[in-house]
């Protein structure tokens, strides 16, 4: 059979030079548009290849408001008003982030008590090219920072409530440490935020808070009011739609957002400050995990505490090996690996923990039943800070760093992990592989 040859290749001159004119006017064409087109055209996209990687120009301050001319009021009285620095100083502060994998952003927000009074919400967009949002601004004017005041909702302006504050409709929340309060809801598209350290005094609010990703708008659930703990470690449970919290006292709650009721679990078991929590959908646990310091202090104290969700009396795994679970480090359950993946704050390393019954293969090696392996990411021999992998948390080195939270996260849609934790420096990503079945 012959082969179908176009006739550019006829005998024919005037043929010949006819097809080739048509080309050249087809590349030149090409050419223009090439040279003409803005780079935004071009696909953007997150980088491939396992290990560490650096989304350029992704600075969290990029899209903060800064300086606004009356943007707090000037006294107590609340009525004249002053500038403030709209700076998005919610990293330091005992802040953390949820991951919005339907919609592939990481949403951040905190600040809270003395350290930072804007309220606005900030999300690292993946999608195309990956970019800072400042999703909503921040409510203005703050009230006066040194009003001793405890503030729970901003315009209209109110109190806790168990400071004598009334519920009023419309308000926003004031900032607050979030530590690990911090949810996404996904069938609902909304954030939910527990309790937290609130502008300026810095008393604990008692309150859930919702804010509609569709909407923009914040809603304070009630009545019934005051049902959250205050500083509570708390994961989201994919097989059930339910949030679990324990209080950092001696309760492990069960929070269902479809109806804003609460379920106490268990009564007797104290989980330390410091802790981070995640769920392992796979074998139901609630996996807490803590060390006596935050990175890269080192810590001499590890923790870790695993609830089975049916009948949630605490298990303790003897001989873990888990030696980088630090004071508010990252954990979040891997599904591509079967395994929790934990980020001690700082550094080059992970830590894998398999919370099932049988030992998995990973890509690093074989990690045993109720067993940590700790994974060095960047095979380099001198791998560099900053360049091979993420530099230290903001804050290192002078006021302290306060914590990761939810700020590492996973994103299963995309099978890799988003690190935040410095708004002057580009958001990481993390990619592992998966466990070999």
């Amino acid at each position: 059979m012959e082969l179908y040859r176009p006739n550019f290749w006829a005998k024919e001159g005037n043929l010949v030079k006819r097809d080739l004119t048509i080309l050249l006017i087809v590349f030149a064409a090409l050419r223009v548009c090439s040279q003409t087109s803005p780079a935004t055209a071009r696909p953007g996209g997150l980088p491939s290849g396992p290990g560490w990687h650096h989304l350029a120009n992704t600075h969290m301050r990029s899209v903060c408001l800064g300086e606004v001319s009356d943007g707090m009021y000037a006294d107590a009285s609340m009525t004249k008003t002053t500038a403030y620095d709209f700076n998005c100083n919610q990293i330091i502060p005992w802040s953390g982030a949820a991951a919005d994998d339907e919609h592939k952003r990481l949403i951040v927000w905190g600040g809270g008590h003395s350290d930072y009074a804007g309220n606005e919400v900030s999300v690292l967009n993946l999608t195309g090219t990956p970019a800072w949002e400042r999703f909503t601004g921040p409510t203005m004017p703050i009230p006066f920072n040194w009003d001793g005041k405890h503030w729970e909702g901003l315009k209209p302006y109110f109190v806790l409530l168990h400071q004598g504050g009334q519920p009023k409709p419309g308000a926003s929340p004031s900032s607050r440490h979030t530590y690990g309060g911090l949810q996404y809801v996904p069938y609902q598209n909304k954030l939910y935020s527990f309790g937290g350290s609130v502008a300026n005094g810095g008393y604990f609010s008692q309150e859930v808070w919702t804010l509609d990703m569709g909407t923009k708008t914040w809603t304070m659930l009630g009545p019934p009011f005051s049902q959250s703990s205050g500083y509570p470690t708390s994961a989201y449970n994919p097989t059930n739609g339910h949030i679990v919290m324990h209080d950092k006292d001696w309760s492990l709650f069960d929070y269902d957002p479809h109806n804003n009721k609460w379920k106490k679990l268990a009564g007797s078991v104290h989980v330390d400050d410091g802790t981070t929590a995640a769920i392992d959908p796979v074998n139901n646990l609630f996996v807490v995990v803590a060390g006596n310091a935050a990175y890269p202090t080192p810590a001499t104290h590890h923790t870790l505490q695993v609830f089975p969700l049916s009948s949630p009396s605490m298990q303790t795994w003897k001989d873990s090996g888990c030696d980088l679970t630090y004071r508010n480090g990252g954990l979040a359950w891997d599904s591509a690996l079967g395994l929790m993946v934990g980020y001690p704050g700082g550094g080059n390393q992970v830590y894998l923990l398999n919370t099932g019954s049988k030992d998995i293969v990973s890509p690093f090696g074989t990690v045993p039943s109720h067993k940590c392996l700790d994974v060095a990411i960047s095979q380099k021999p001198s791998p560099v800070k900053g360049e091979d992998y993420p530099p230290d948390p903001e804050g290192t080195g002078h006021n302290a760093n306060l914590g990761i939270f939810g700020r590492f996260a996973y994103f299963p849609s995309l099978d890799i992990f988003v690190l935040i934790n410095n708004r002057d420096q580009d958001a990481w990503i993390l990619r592992l592989g998966k466990s070999v079945p």
